[in-house]
């Protein structure tokens, strides 16, 4: 979702600054870009620690408030992501967007991003798992809600903990460029690069035609 379907890492980031500076932590935006794609309290918590700060559920909270309150202004969908999507299922693919972020945030983005719901098979959130990633659970869960195999899934990520996920769960991943680059999403262990979930349409509709 993030990073993917839409450009939120700047507004995550940048209400996680300003929560944090309610709390005396003093925080810069790259420090959360290690921490892309993991869960709430690792991505808020080691940045927190970074500047000699302690996590706590009322400054997650407090973080999350923010952003889904600037949310309108600040999330916006990458161009092509919500057309490529509603194309996929139009072929006939099944879809799901499985990410660590909370429901809460969750469906603002999912709003944000311009999706129809009818067009996505399943929702899986950080909150439905127990593992984050990049255990490969939250992306196993998602092809069982679909009854589809490991092997049978293509999953679109930004994150280096998602790539990894993604090549445990035995599924082939496209690394997006919109946070890292090419080469370190492959090192990571991405089968190939794209600039955006758009060039999954040209792929699928090959895989149809037995390419």
């Amino acid at each position: 979702m993030d990073g993917v379907l839409v450009d939120s890492e700047p507004a995550m980031a940048r209400s996680a600054v300003e929560g944090m500076a309610e709390y005396g932590i003093t925080a810069s935006p790259e420090d959360f870009t290690p921490y892309l794609g993991t869960d709430e309290k690792t991505y808020f918590g080691c940045v927190a620690e970074l500047h000699g700060g302690t996590y706590s559920d009322a400054l997650g909270r407090r973080i999350y408030d923010i952003y889904c309150e600037t949310a309108p202004s600040r999330v916006v969908p990458f161009a092509g992501a919500a057309e490529a999507v509603i194309r996929i299922h139009k072929m006939g693919y099944q879809t799901a967007i499985a990410s660590s972020a909370t429901k809460r945030k969750l469906e603002v983005n999912i709003t944000a991003s311009r999706i129809p719901r009818e067009a996505l098979g399943c929702i899986v959130s950080g909150s439905d798992v127990v593992k984050r990633k990049p255990d490969p659970e939250i992306f196993l869960t998602a092809a069982a809600r679909l009854g589809l195999s490991p092997e049978a899934c293509i999953v679109a990520e930004d994150a280096l903990s998602g790539v990894k996920a993604a090549k445990a769960a035995g599924m082939i991943c496209f690394g997006i460029t919109t946070t890292f680059s090419a080469e370190i999403l492959l090192e990571a262990g991405a089968d190939c690069t794209a600039a955006g979930v758009a060039a999954l349409v040209p792929y699928l509709e090959a895989q149809k035609n037995g390419g």
